[in-house]
């Protein structure tokens, strides 16, 4: 990493973490910090955690770059291969914690998603959701703890990733949602975070503190639940009930997109995913799910609003 000059580095932090981690907050922000700090000043080599600290800015900056469409033409193939050696790695390495080893298959699965890969997301997300129920993500208490939250925030991640993975494909998510005793991500007021890269970075404030909105995460969140019901339970109703069932969560759609809490009182997006635009569209995306998980031997009315949905 020493080939990386610091201000490209700092640049690639701060693409991270104004795209991703508001979307995808997994990672610990002040662990970051931590670890780019130790980077910057050349301590990383010799510091007692330098195996996480490393792939923790090998993948941060690997992230940052191919968001800066930046990643084939800056990077080496052996470069490019050593990830791919990592991620392969991952589970096996004990010199990793699971909450770790969790926190790099994420940050693997972002970069293969950002890659436009689907073979290595969908190999990589299915890999992320099993190791995770393995090791209780699925059943995690909110004790009060950073940790728990923390933890809390990842199953939801590799949870709303997995609902992509699935509705790509058409396929029953996993694991079922009866499964699943994690409790919800509740919006709470995030701490201010220090924010070293800022300060590396031309026309930046210096010593500058952020607080991160995950408001939006939330709504994602409620979204990808109503897209696992769909995908589990609609095939399965009977001809009477799919009908009632079908307006309902067609209902619940139509709350979610309508819904003003993911943008009050904050600085709203005009354009990108985190945007009421973006909103509207994945509401869209959505009754096209719901209506494609009907059969096409359906009545006239159903049909129509399915044409109207496309």
């Amino acid at each position: 990493m020493a080939d990386v000059p610091v201000r490209e580095g700092a640049s690639f932090f701060q693409t991270y973490f104004e795209i991703i981690h508001p979307r995808y907050p997994f990672l610990d922000v002040a662990e970051c910090s931590t670890a780019y700090l130790k980077w910057k000043t050349g301590e990383i080599a010799t510091c007692n955690d330098k195996g996480w600290s490393m792939c923790l800015l090998k993948l941060i900056f690997a992230n940052g770059a191919i968001l800066q469409h930046a990643w084939l033409d800056r990077t080496t193939r052996r470069q490019r291969q050593e990830l791919v050696v990592q991620e392969q790695t991952i589970i096996a390495d004990a010199s990793f914690n699971p909450f770790g080893r969790v926190q790099a298959m994420l940050l693997h699965a972002i970069l293969a998603l950002h890659g436009e890969n689907t073979e290595r997301v969908i190999h990589i997300v299915g890999m992320a959701m099993r190791f995770a129920i393995l090791h209780g993500f699925h059943c995690l208490t909110n004790d009060g703890t950073h940790e728990a939250d923390m933890k809390i925030k990842a199953w939801w991640c590799i949870y709303c990733l997995d609902k992509v993975v699935a509705i790509t494909l058409s396929i029953p998510p996993y694991p079922p949602d009866e499964w699943i005793e994690t409790p919800s991500y509740e919006v709470k007021p995030e701490p201010q975070f220090f924010m070293p890269w800022a300060a590396d970075i031309p026309d930046s404030s210096a010593g500058v503190l952020y607080s991160f909105d995950l408001r939006y995460f939330a709504h994602m969140c409620k979204i990808r639940r109503l897209h696992s019901e769909i995908l589990t339970t609609m095939r399965r109703l009977p001809p009477d009930s799919r009908t009632l069932r079908l307006r309902e969560l067609r209902a619940e759609i139509d709350r979610w997109v309508k819904s003003e809490e993911v943008f009050a009182n904050g600085h709203l997006n005009r354009e990108g995913h985190a945007s009421p635009l973006g909103v509207v569209y994945v509401g869209h995306m959505t009754r096209v799910v719901l209506y494609s998980s009907i059969s096409i031997e359906t009545t006239s009315e159903i049909m129509d609003e399915l044409l109207q949905v496309c």
